[in-house]
C-alpha cells in the first residue's frame, strides 16, 4: 500500500478523459488526474513531460512511465485506469510497480 493517499481529480467525461492534463492549470503537489477507463495515454499538445502511472481495477500499480515528453504515447495492456502526475511526482511519492494506492477523490471532499 502506498504510504500516502493520492489526491485525484477524476476525468468524468469523454472530453475530460481525452484531454487529461492538456491545457489544465498545474495540479497541487502529489496529486494526479485520474482517467478511467484508460489503458493508453497520448501527450500530444502537452507543454511539459508528465509521469503516467497505470493501475488495475483494484488500483494496483502495473507500470510507471516517468517524464514522458510531449507528442508520445504510453500504454499498458490490462490497465483499467491511469494517473497523470506532474513530472517527478511518481519518484517523489516513491511509487513502485506492485503498490496498491488509496485514491482520494478531490471533488468528493467538497
Amino acid at each position: 500500500m502506498s504510504r500516502h493517499p493520492i489526491e485525484v481529480f477524476p476525468a468524468r467525461t469523454v472530453l475530460a478523459r481525452g484531454r487529461g492534463l492538456i491545457f489544465m492549470a498545474p495540479l497541487p503537489p502529489s496529486s494526479a488526474m485520474h482517467i478511467k477507463p484508460c489503458w493508453c495515454v497520448h501527450t500530444g499538445l502537452m507543454r511539459m513531460p508528465i509521469d503516467i502511472v497505470f493501475l488495475d481495477s483494484r488500483n494496483k500499480v502495473l507500470k510507471i512511465a516517468e517524464s514522458v515528453p510531449p507528442w508520445r504515447i504510453a500504454a499498458c495492456k490490462g490497465a483499467a485506469s491511469v494517473l497523470e502526475f506532474p513530472k517527478g511526482d511518481a519518484r517523489r511519492l516513491q511509487l513502485l510497480v506492485g503498490d496498491t494506492l488509496l485514491l482520494v477523490d478531490r471533488h468528493a471532499q467538497s
